[in-house]
């Protein structure tokens, strides 16, 4: 027993002086063993001590003792613990940074909204993640309510208008002519044909000069889907009516003139019109559309066209046939007129005498339009038919285009 306590006080002491760098570290010791050893463990580390100098004792070997021991299994657990709450907090920040990302694009795109409740977003980097702040006090609620600063480019308004599930476009051009002409024939931006001036006439030594707005348009197009089918409405306008006598005096108030206004609708193959529009007399550049667009009226910028086209913007009821997408057949009631010449110095027919009550200029008797009766001719019970065949592809932009689409 005492030769234990010997070996014990040695091992302490030993201990001691070669652990002294670590005096705050806890020393445990495992006790002795059958041939005297005794073991010591601390935190940091484990030694084996010699016996001192002189000393015929065998070595002390300092061991940790397996209960003392860090166990793997529960390290690995803490890691993984650890390593688990790690990721919940990264999916957290994904999701939140997802959802400030769909609340950027939708600020962006309503224009930057400044009376949101959200609070402000900074982007800063080029390749940097937009973050939001969330307002936590008072103070940081109210300072979110602050206008914002608007970054990058505005975005840029649509061409069309959308009123429930129709889409309107504006239509038209500001357009300001200049119109020379050697002989003098009096009749504006539109040219008389049939009252040039020759011979010896005094127009015919004068010039005429005029500067004039009257060939501007206004109107627009509504695009619509209705049950299946495509409806088009359109309505276009110049400033080229009855205008009165002394309109280029001082004021020079051109009057506003209908030109164009009518409904289509296509469903399939069948399409039925209705409303004022361009006559089937008038040729289309490809197929039969009631567009402007799409019909041919030469390169002229006269507003009278070109002498020899025959054209009429008539009230009209039509039905058109497409059997293929190259083919369309046509058949119109046009609102009658018995016309029969003298319109803006056009010739007139000449009527038998027997039938010259029928070409009587009055606009109580006549029968006929002779350019100046307006609304008073006596018309038949029927319309006037027009039936068309026409072939070509069909012309882009009329119902090929859906509502909500660009224009061509």
């Amino acid at each position: 027993m005492t030769k234990s306590r010997v070996l014990l006080s040695i091992a302490l002491s030993t201990s001691f002086v070669a652990l002294g760098h670590a005096q705050s570290e806890q020393v445990r010791l495992s006790g002795a063993s059958k041939d005297g050893t005794v073991g010591i463990t601390t935190p940091a580390r484990m030694m084996v001590l010699g016996p001192r100098s002189g000393d015929s004792q065998p070595a002390t070997t300092l061991s940790a003792p397996t209960e003392w021991e860090p166990s793997a299994n529960a390290v690995k657990e803490e890691l993984e613990a650890e390593i688990a709450d790690q990721q919940r907090q990264i999916e957290q920040l994904r999701s939140a940074l997802e959802e400030q990302k769909k609340l950027l694009e939708r600020t962006l795109k309503a224009g930057a909204d400044e009376s949101t409740s959200s609070s402000p977003m900074q982007v800063s980097g080029r390749n940097e993640v937009a973050t939001a702040m969330v307002p936590s006090s008072p103070t940081a609620s109210a300072m979110s309510s602050a206008p914002q600063e608007k970054t990058g480019a505005e975005e840029v308004s649509p061409l069309q208008l959308r009123i429930g599930s129709a889409f309107i476009t504006p239509v038209g051009f500001m357009d300001f002519t200049s119109v020379y002409r050697s002989h003098d024939g009096g009749s504006g931006i539109g040219t008389n044909f049939a009252g040039i001036p020759y011979g010896n006439v005094m127009g015919n030594k004068l010039s005429e000069f005029r500067f004039s707005m009257q060939n501007s348009r206004i109107g627009f197009r509504v695009d619509a889907m209705v049950k299946g089918a495509h409806v088009i409405g359109y309505m276009e306008s110049d400033f080229l009516g009855n205008n009165p006598g002394n309109v280029a005096v001082s004021s020079n108030s051109n009057t506003l003139r209908s030109r164009l206004y009518w409904i289509d609708a296509q469903k399939g193959k069948w399409e039925v019109l209705g409303g004022q529009t361009w006559s089937l007399i008038t040729p289309g550049r490809s197929g039969i559309s009631p567009l402007p667009g799409n019909l041919f009226f030469t390169q002229n910028i006269d507003v009278n066209y070109q002498l020899g086209l025959v054209w009429g913007r008539i009230p009209e009821f039509r039905f058109v046939f497409r059997p293929t997408n190259k083919a369309a057949f046509a058949v119109a009631l046009d609102s009658p007129e018995q016309y029969a010449g003298n319109s803006a110095g056009g010739g007139t027919i000449t009527l038998p005498s027997a039938l010259s009550a029928l070409g009587s200029t009055s606009a109580t008797s006549g029968q006929l339009n002779f350019g100046g009766t307006t609304l008073n001719v006596l018309t038949l019970k029927w319309a006037d038919l027009n039936a068309s065949l026409r072939s070509g592809t069909r012309t882009p932009g009329s119902h090929s285009r859906k509502p909500g689409a660009a224009a061509s």
